[in-house]
């Protein structure tokens, strides 16, 4: 690729549109602003900022990261699946790299020393006129997608995280000139709205950070012929399945492809710990269509059905009543699956995942 390249990470994005060099100019640009006003020396991780205006009927949810000194960073959260995401962290719920990659929609840079650079992302900076050397911090572009690793944005995306930054930077700029709390109450935050009939063109008010409300359930449709076999079949009826998911930070994909992130569903015997053959699943399977297909598949793998089904929610319970009517079997939400947990940590184990990526409160005061 050429130093004067119009577009860039073709070969990454294939299938898609990249971003094209005005996109990544401005970019390039609102960084610099960024890491000029050190935005993370006054704002803590957590102090969300709102902006109005770039998503139909919803907003965007910007945050400066680096008060502890370890990532310097500006994240949007794109919509409220990008608030759930956000607010998981926010919580201090445990949860894991690949947890979070399957559960929100994020866009953001991130500053970083030459060694967290790939190749694209220094064929970018040097066609910017960027210098790439030992001590120079240079800023990088991603996106997370529901599932998938962290990935170069797309022109559209660049677009949409630049006018994010954009606005994060209205806001700093309204911040100096009028001082205060904006975050002085539980659940209140800033909302930034374009105005150009102000000075620096946007507006700040305080408002009640909307709740970030989990979808609503689709309910899978049932196999009929599946359903038909095993009921035809005659299976014995004996034990208890506990049944969950598995995200792990594993990535899975060819070099220059979006990596989707380790996903399973699987079904353990409650009382002898037997792991029943896990389904991989992928990124775009619905919750719904995972949870069915874990229970087929202990089923048509053991030759026996479960007298009952031990899940970790309501919404698991919802998911699987229909196939468990079908089949004649009972569903319990349990706050504790301790055959599940145990195959759970037992299966990050073996593919090296790290484990929470919160900290500990104490470890962060």
């Amino acid at each position: 690729m050429s130093p004067q390249a119009e577009a860039f990470f073709t070969a990454q994005l294939k299938g898609e549109q990249p971003p094209s060099r005005a996109t990544m100019e401005l970019l390039y640009g609102l960084a610099a602003k960024i890491a000029e006003r050190h935005p993370w020396k006054r704002l803590a991780d957590t102090a969300l900022v709102l902006v109005e205006g770039l998503l139909p009927g919803d907003l965007s949810y910007c945050s400066f990261m680096g008060a502890l000194g370890q990532v310097f960073s500006m994240h949007a959260y794109v919509g409220r699946e990008g608030l759930r995401g956000f607010r998981k962290i926010e919580r201090g719920d445990p949860i894991t790299a690949g947890e979070l990659w399957a559960q929100t929609r994020c866009l953001f840079i991130e500053f970083v020393r030459p060694g967290g650079l790939t190749a694209p992302d220094r064929v970018v900076l040097r066609s910017l006129g960027h210098p790439v050397r030992p001590g120079v911090w240079s800023p990088i572009y991603r996106s997370i997608r529901r599932g998938y690793h962290p990935w170069y944005i797309t022109n559209e995306e660049g677009i949409l995280l630049a006018k994010c930054a954009e606005a994060a930077l209205g806001f700093l700029d309204v911040m100096e000139r009028e001082p205060k709390n904006y975050w002085d109450s539980p659940d209140r935050y800033p909302v930034v709205v374009q105005d150009g009939g102000k000075a620096g063109g946007y507006e700040v008010r305080a408002v009640r950070l909307p709740a970030a409300e989990e979808p609503i359930p689709v309910i899978p449709n049932l196999d009929s012929t599946r359903v038909g076999r095993i009921l035809a079949e005659g299976l014995p009826r004996r034990g208890v399945l506990q049944l969950g998911q598995i995200y792990g930070a594993a990535g899975i994909g060819k070099k220059n492809e979006r990596k989707a992130c380790f996903r399973a569903v699987v079904a353990i015997d409650a009382e002898t710990g037997f792991a029943h053959r896990p389904s991989a699943l992928a990124p775009e399977c619905s919750d719904g269509e995972a949870l069915l297909e874990g229970i087929y598949g202990a089923v048509e793998g053991s030759r026996m059905l479960p007298v009952t089904i031990q899940v970790g929610n309501a919404e698991s319970k919802l998911l699987l009543e229909p196939l468990a009517r079908a089949l004649g079997i009972g569903v319990e939400v349990r706050k504790a699956l301790p055959a599940f947990e145990m195959a759970r940590r037992s299966m990050l184990e073996m593919f090296g995942d790290a484990g929470s990526i919160v900290e500990p409160e104490a470890a962060r005061e």
